[in-house]
């Protein structure tokens, strides 16, 4: 029993002594791979890919068959 104590101590201690680097680690590869700018979180979408009025009226209509599709129907689900 001692011996499985020591066991389980010592790799509880060099898990959780990894740690502090592990998140070191990460914050410096944040930090240098530019991701963290000026700009962070603004507009960052290309234009190519925003949903206009009319995207939006596509997929609502083929929601919307999907639904009907349901209703009429119920043992597909």
């Amino acid at each position: 029993m001692q011996y499985e104590r020591r066991i389980l101590r010592e790799w509880y201690t060099a898990i959780f002594a990894v740690v502090p680097i592990q998140l070191a680690v990460m914050f410096a590869g944040l930090l240098c791979a530019n991701h963290v700018t000026y700009r962070f979180g603004k507009g960052m979408m290309p234009k190519a890919y925003r949903l206009s009025l009319e995207s939006m009226a596509v997929i609502m209509d083929n929601y919307a068959q999907y639904v009907v599709f349901l209703l009429i129907f119920p043992h597909y689900l």
